[in-house]
């Protein structure tokens, strides 16, 4: 009688697509293996015990979890009814941050703001990206009978996000670029016209010059660029790349096929935010690059059953929402690994569900929970 009751309990909490659970599962406990090991180091440097720096990423973990399983059950056109309050909160906060003293300065950035009473810091644009993605759905759908109405797509969907990316960019230049990306890729799914397209190059080069005079960031941003394009990798003038990409590439190199072991990393000592923007590293060095390609066909295969969930939507705001939710997290992903192993410029973006960060965690749930939201209505459908 119990084993039915607890098999009904987990049906009940965990319907939508089995093989995206699987992987946000399998994410999961990769992400608290590699930041208990990375958390004894950042334990050096704050003074404070690894235990608690776990327990703070462990109850993160578990307000990501608890968000995916509740929005999981919320009807997903509830969220494409909200785009436009959660666009304007996005609005609000991003203007806070950028031209306010509310601004939490950590290493260099002015990205953070702080709740009034408890005292945590949160990033604005996690909960920007979330409400660009779903806006950009809710009004690209809303619009398929004129995809090739320039003013159209521009005053009532494009335009908006636009504002939002230029605000991010003021203090983060690389979460302004996967949103533009994302966005150009969302009115391609949307099969908006080329024409549009072509306008849509004319304002980004027309932004280019406001971005780079008000944004905190560019002059860092710039500087990476250059040091990626101008540095030379080999033996004679290794120790010309940047700080951080020098210490990733010894992780990698330290790790080889099959890693040092589980908390035997040497280089979360020496290596830049272990527990967040360079996490891929440690991952590589502890556990090889045989994890390293496992991480990745997770990945890879979160972005294939979002596609299938997306062939199978029955409406196209779905679509669009599973297929911009989707590639939110696997774009990013990506990014952060082509930085890890150098094929890319050093950005600072987080590895989704692996990475400590505590909006960054959280609204991963939230578009997880969303996406499998989705996902119980095609199975409700097809039976």
């Amino acid at each position: 009688m119990s084993e039915t009751k607890n098999d009904s309990a987990f049906k009940l909490n965990f319907q939508g697509d089995i093989a995206l659970w699987v992987c946000t599962i399998l994410l999961i406990g990769v992400g608290m293996l590699v930041v208990y090991s990375s958390a004894s180091a950042r334990s050096v440097t704050l003074g404070i015990s690894t235990e608690r720096i776990f327990l703070s990423h462990l109850s993160t973990m578990a307000l990501g979890i608890i968000s995916m399983l509740i929005t999981s059950k919320i009807n997903y056109r509830w969220f494409g009814a909200l785009s436009i309050l959660m666009m304007f909160i996005s609005l609000v906060l991003m203007i806070l941050v950028s031209f306010t003293s509310a601004a939490v300065t950590i290493n260099d950035a002015s990205r953070w703001l702080r709740v009034p009473v408890i005292g945590l810091t949160f990033q604005p644009s996690d909960f920007a990206k979330l409400s660009v993605m779903i806006y950009l759905s809710y009004t690209l759908a809303k619009l398929q009978n004129s995809v090739e109405d320039f003013k159209k797509i521009l005053i009532q969907s494009v335009g908006f996000p636009l504002v939002i990316i230029l605000l991010i960019a003021k203090n983060n230049i690389s979460t302004s670029i996967l949103l533009f990306l994302l966005l150009i890729t969302m009115m391609f799914v949307a099969r908006v016209s080329k024409k549009i397209f072509m306008w849509m190059g004319v304002i980004a080069l027309a932004m280019l010059p406001l971005v780079y005079f008000t944004s905190h960031r560019m002059k860092t941003a710039v500087s990476r660029l250059s040091d990626y394009f101008s540095s030379d990798t080999s033996a004679v003038a290794y120790s010309d790349l940047p700080y951080q990409v020098e210490q990733s590439n010894i992780a990698i190199a330290l790790g080889g096929f099959n890693g040092v072991g589980a908390g035997h990393s040497q280089q979360r000592y020496f290596l830049p935010e272990a527990f967040s923007d360079y996490i891929y590293a440690i991952i590589i060095e502890e556990h090889g690059m045989k994890a390293g390609i496992f991480i990745l066909v997770v990945f890879i295969a979160i972005f294939y059953r979002t596609m299938k969930i997306t062939q199978k939507t029955s409406n196209p705001f779905a679509g669009l929402l599973v297929t911009g939710l989707g590639l939110l997290v696997v774009f990013q992903a990506l990014i952060h690994m082509a930085v890890v192993t150098g094929v890319s410029p050093v950005t600072g973006l987080t590895l989704p569900w692996i990475s400590t960060g505590g909006t960054s965690i959280i609204f991963t749930g939230i578009a997880f929970g969303i996406i499998q939201n989705v996902s119980r209505e095609v199975q409700a459908n097809e039976q």
